[in-house]
């Protein structure tokens, strides 16, 4: 995380999130942290909104057929387009874990459309990508809900080479299976959006279970030992230097060569032990 530029209140900010995401989907948790940096850089999340991110996360997961780091990296491809479309996370995600139950998995990339032969199918199936909304008295246009937009093309008899020419060849088969697939995305989204504490519920009850219980065990017992190790450790530095004072005398290297000396005399006696006994020795 702080390789990622965070500071030391964004860390602490997102590290509890981040790990209940590790937990859930049992990643280490530096793998987990990498992929969802690369999230937050993607679609410009800050650290405060990470608990949010983590619960719409976990539910997408809970909910679908894909996994953490399926997820992180889905997003990794496809979080900057999406954010520049304008598309909401809760609505991403649902696609992304409604894509994985269909074996689409890992990258949303190439969904973005062909912007003069889109136009062209659009304007003939009359349907619209973007609304007029209201925002604080200011009239944006704005993207409309996925499952919506889907909806309507549906209605409006899309095909598959319509979806191509809109979204490309990978793209089209994804946006035909979202496409046949609306009420499902919209239902996901919905459970998205009221995920608030899924993530922390999740990691809770992985906790609670016998593998979650003994990696505490584990950590605790780990974690007991570096705290004995700092207790100790003025100790041990005392002993050391003790020891080293104690061999750094004339007296200690005499002693060394003296055993030395003995063990080479041994050494000598054995081998003409060795000999006497390889001449005089008869079958």
């Amino acid at each position: 995380l702080a390789m990622a530029g965070q500071n030391l209140q964004s860390i602490n900010a997102s590290i509890r999130p981040i790990t209940n995401l590790a937990l859930i989907g049992d990643n280490p948790l530096d793998e987990v942290a990498d992929l969802v940096t690369n999230i937050m850089a993607g679609y410009d999340i800050s650290p405060e909104s990470m608990p949010v991110v983590a619960d719409i996360i976990s539910s997408t997961i809970s909910r679908s057929n894909v996994n953490v780091v399926e997820t992180a990296e889905a997003f990794k491809m496809a979080a900057g387009y999406l954010r520049m479309a304008g598309i909401d996370f809760t609505e991403s995600s649902a696609a992304i874990g409604l894509l994985g139950n269909m074996g689409v998995k890992a990258t949303m990339g190439g969904t973005a459309p062909r912007a003069k032969e889109a136009r062209d199918i659009l304007d003939r199936l009359g349907v619209e990508f973007t609304h007029k909304a209201d925002v604080y008295g200011r009239t944006l246009e704005k993207i409309r809900p996925l499952a919506d937009i889907f909806e309507e093309l549906n209605a409006k008899g899309a095909s598959l080479g319509d979806m191509h020419k809109i979204f490309g060849r990978i793209g089209g088969n994804a946006g035909m299976m979202l496409l046949q697939n609306y009420g499902q995305l919209r239902e996901l989204t919905t459970h998205n959006r009221t995920s608030h504490g899924i993530a922390a519920q999740l990691a809770y009850v992985k906790q609670e279970t016998t593998k979650g219980l003994w990696f505490q065990l584990t950590s605790t017992f780990s974690e007991m030992f570096m705290r004995g190790y700092e207790i100790m450790e003025p100790q041990i530095q005392r002993t050391l230097r003790r020891l080293t004072a104690a061999i750094n005398t004339e007296k200690f290297a005499r002693g060394l060569a003296s055993i030395a000396s003995a063990l080479l005399d041994l050494f000598a006696l054995f081998g003409k032990i060795a000999a006497w006994v390889a001449d005089n020795f008869r079958w």
